[in-house]
């Protein structure tokens, strides 16, 4: 959890090379370092970070790269967000969590 203090203490490029360094990313590490990435106001990032996902997303990374769309609100942005979305619609979603946050995102 070494990756957390970083975050916390804004030295997010070290943060980022120790979760590229990580062989076996977990949800829950995808999840942090997107959060990471937003609080540190780097927000495109997670974007990046998301295209290069191996693994499926669990509800709060979804809800972290739904706030990052929501904060970025650029073209990129809004073409992954709906792209998630209607996938979740696809699959009859219907976890609150996730519904707020992509109400929050296309506002």
């Amino acid at each position: 959890m070494k990756s957390i203090f970083n975050l916390q203490f804004h030295k997010i490029d070290h943060a980022h090379n120790l979760f590229l360094k990580a062989i076996n990313k977990s949800d829950a590490l995808y999840a942090v370092m997107f959060q990471g990435l937003i609080t540190n106001k780097v927000p495109e990032k997670v974007l990046d970070l998301f295209n290069h996902m191996k693994i499926q997303p669990g509800r709060f990374t979804i809800t972290a790269l739904f706030n990052a769309c929501a904060q970025l609100s650029n073209d990129r942005a809004k073409t992954i967000g709906k792209k998630i979305l209607q996938q979740l619609m696809n699959n009859n979603h219907s976890d609150n969590i996730l519904l707020n946050s992509a109400i929050f995102m296309l506002m």
